[in-house]
């Protein structure tokens, strides 16, 4: 299966001369193990297009590709910031588009991994959910992995981002067991301490990476920078690898502690939603219960009736339970798009800060160079 792929950015272009005048759109992409940057041109994304739309039996994707030329009479974009801009904007929506799609099927395409030049051999679950592959698949992608100056910045970012991933498989996990989604808390869990042992593996290659730099042409304090965020990573990985070990049985009392904690009132409403009355002593040493006799007493007509009853009322618990729980799933996915959607947004403030960051740098180059003149 191939390497899935669960971020997709077009954050920047460039006007290329040759053999001919056009733009090469940067796509960063993330994976889970990994991040890496393709160059496209326009005619690959059409492309990438007909191709998807061939694969999928002539269905087009949810958001549309933006058009070649913005007026009816063609002409040039190259000229046009404003125009080139919503280019920009509109390939990054219609790539997101898919890798977001409900029908996994855009994203398991031929077309899709052949435009991201992505590798067959590198075992994965599927596109925009992520998922923590076999530790195995971790060796193999980053082992041989040599860390340049600029690459070891890259993998540092992409560490702090599965950092962020794994923290929230703890808080996915700490709210199942609020909620008593026992096996959804098992889920994070596992996910979560698969993930970790990933991070951990490409941490230890992260470090040999910046013993590596100190041999290479690495300015001192360069070096001092990177050993001092490295070593806040360790202790945000080791937050979390400790949150991941704490046990299950915290969740359980702290069900049990709020439990405790109802009044009257709300424990009689809770038994009677449930269906559970309140325990009423056991029948010890022989003594018989009054209503056993009762039972034994009625008549099998007066019997089966009381047991329709009894039955009917279970049956109206169970539907009134099963519609908070309806309610309850739908709010808890409601707030699971909210969440996606939010740490998408992050993620483009994180990047917009990167630009802005690396262009003040070089204004102040500029600056500089401007005084000592």
């Amino acid at each position: 299966m191939a390497e899935p792929v669960t971020s997709v950015q077009v954050p920047s272009l460039t006007h290329v001369t040759t053999p001919h005048p056009h733009i090469s759109y940067t796509i960063n992409l993330r994976g889970p193990f990994r991040s890496w940057t393709v160059h496209k041109r326009y005619s690959d994304f059409d492309a990438l297009h007909k191709d998807l739309t061939a694969e999928m039996g002539g269905a087009a994707p949810a958001v549309q590709l933006p058009p070649k030329h913005f007026s009816v009479f063609g002409g040039t974009t190259l000229t046009d910031p404003v125009k080139i801009e919503e280019r920009r904007r509109g390939l990054e929506a219609y790539l997101r588009g898919i890798l977001y799609a409900g029908d996994t099927r855009w994203r398991r395409s031929k077309a899709w991994t052949a435009f991201f030049g992505i590798s067959e051999t590198v075992a994965g679950q599927d596109g925009a959910g992520g998922g923590a592959a076999s530790v195995s698949g971790v060796a193999g992608s980053v082992s041989g992995l040599v860390f340049t100056p600029a690459a070891w910045m890259t993998e540092y970012q992409a560490l702090r981002a599965l950092t962020r991933d794994l923290r929230a498989h703890v808080t996915t996990r700490d709210r199942c067991s609020a909620a008593g989604d026992v096996q959804g808390a098992q889920s994070a869990a596992v996910a979560g301490k698969q993930g970790l042992r990933a991070l951990e593996g490409r941490l230890a290659l992260l470090e040999k990476g910046l013993v590596a730099s100190d041999k290479q042409v690495v300015a001192k304090g360069e070096l001092m920078r990177r050993q001092d965020l490295f070593g806040a990573l360790v202790g945000e990985v080791e937050g979390v690898a400790k949150a991941l070990s704490s046990s299950m049985m915290s969740a359980g009392r702290t069900l049990n502690a709020h439990a405790a904690s109802l009044t009257p009132q709300q424990a009689n409403e809770r038994a009677a939603l449930l269906g559970n009355p309140s325990p009423t002593p056991s029948r010890r040493f022989g003594t018989g219960g009054g209503a056993q006799v009762n039972l034994s007493s009625m008549e099998p007509q007066s019997l089966l009736e009381q047991q329709q009853l009894m039955m009917a009322t279970q049956d109206d618990a169970l539907t009134t339970l099963s519609s908070i729980i309806r309610r309850q799933k739908e709010i808890g996915t409601a707030i699971g798009q909210e969440l996606d959607l939010q740490n998408g947004l992050l993620e483009d403030v994180d990047h917009e800060v990167d630009r802005v960051g690396a262009r003040l740098g070089n204004t102040g180059k500029r600056l500089d160079k401007v005084v000592r003149r």
